[in-house]
């Protein structure tokens, strides 16, 4: 039977192992039907498509701290087109420096979580006909960084496609000019627990049905003018304690 010296000598460099782990290193992952598929390949001049066409998904993952910076993104480009992004963790940052399309004619899903930040010109949630695009912005990072998407220009939601964006947890939306919800196809936004957009005016049924439903403490606020049913109907329900600020 072995002693207990012998055991706790066998343990030794099992504890010294774990003691010596590092944090997760920074990662930016490009899988499937993507151009480029090489991240190394892509800088701030290069424009990224993320499920192009199929056959299959494409996916680009930014994790723990990590940057990828392009010129335009496109998920979910073309109509067999599948794209999935996730942005998540302290630092970790997509940056588009000119506009991101989640569905242009294909199914696009982008998430933004534990403190993420994608920003971009101007972006588009369900851009093309058949489009279906889905933006979720939620959580903070162990600081206690809001996950962020932060455009320069404006946001629209249903132009012609589906676009849905949720933003929960205490996730922020900040759009420079104004969110137009229900363009030319159908537009719903949530926001819910604690989660904070802002920008500079906005329509809810500009020449399609366009709904926006704030619950449970989220707040939006505007200096300009928010417009509900301008061309189409528009919905907006506020409740739960959430409120809307707009001049």
């Amino acid at each position: 039977m072995p002693s207990r010296q012998s055991l706790l000598l066998s343990a030794a460099p099992f504890v010294l192992a774990l003691a010596t782990l590092s944090p997760a290193s920074a990662q930016v992952t490009i899988n499937g039907d993507a151009a480029p598929s090489d991240p190394a390949l892509i800088d701030g001049d290069d424009d990224l498509q993320i499920g192009v066409n199929g056959p299959g998904s494409g996916t680009l993952t930014i994790l723990n701290g990590a940057t990828l910076a392009n010129a335009n993104a496109y998920v979910g480009l073309y109509g067999a087109g599948v794209g999935v992004v996730t942005v998540s963790g302290q630092d970790s940052h997509w940056d588009n420096r000119g506009d991101v399309v989640i569905g242009q004619e294909g199914h696009g899903t982008l998430d933004v979580e534990a403190g993420g930040l994608v920003s971009g010109g101007t972006g588009s949630i369900g851009a093309g006909p058949g489009g279906v695009g889905v933006v979720t912005v939620t959580g903070a990072d162990g600081s206690g960084t809001a996950s962020t998407l932060s455009l320069r220009e404006s946001l629209n939601i249903g132009y012609p496609g589906t676009g849905t964006l949720n933003v929960e947890a205490g996730g922020h939306v900040a759009v420079g000019a104004r969110i137009n919800v229900g363009i030319d196809g159908l537009g719903y936004v949530e926001a819910s627990y604690g989660a904070t957009l802002a920008s500079d005016d906005a329509v809810i049924g500009l020449y399609d049905r366009g709904e926006v439903i704030l619950k449970s403490g989220a707040s939006w606020t505007m200096p300009g003018q928010l417009t509900v049913g301008w061309g189409d109907e528009g919905v907006l329900r506020i409740e739960d304690g959430a409120s809307v600020v707009s001049n």
